[in-house]
């Protein structure tokens, strides 16, 4: 079986891609491998597709639902910072004969 392909013009990452390989038989090669990977793993692809467009519209509702961003560094040094100040009174305190 022989099977042509034919690029659009927007497809030039594909294009340069294929201009890398050094003749027709590597073109050949590759194409056979990516098809394969992609039979192989269509459903995969799929649905990581599918999850990732959900995680989106999720974050996107989040977004808009007006809900403020957690700084979680900020709170995590926050609390690090208030905490090493309550250890060091407290050591303070036995000491304090």
């Amino acid at each position: 079986m022989v099977v042509n392909l034919r690029l659009r013009k927007e497809d030039k990452d594909i294009e340069v891609e294929l201009e890398k390989l050094k003749n027709n038989k590597e073109r050949a090669e590759f194409t056979r491998e990516a098809l394969r990977f992609y039979f192989k793993y269509k459903d995969v692809i799929t649905s990581l597709d599918k999850s990732i467009l959900e995680i989106n519209n999720t974050l996107n509702e989040i977004k808009n639902s007006g809900i403020k961003a957690i700084n979680v560094e900020e709170d995590t040094k926050i609390k690090q910072n208030n905490s090493v100040g309550k250890w060091d009174e407290n050591i303070d305190d036995l000491f304090d004969f």
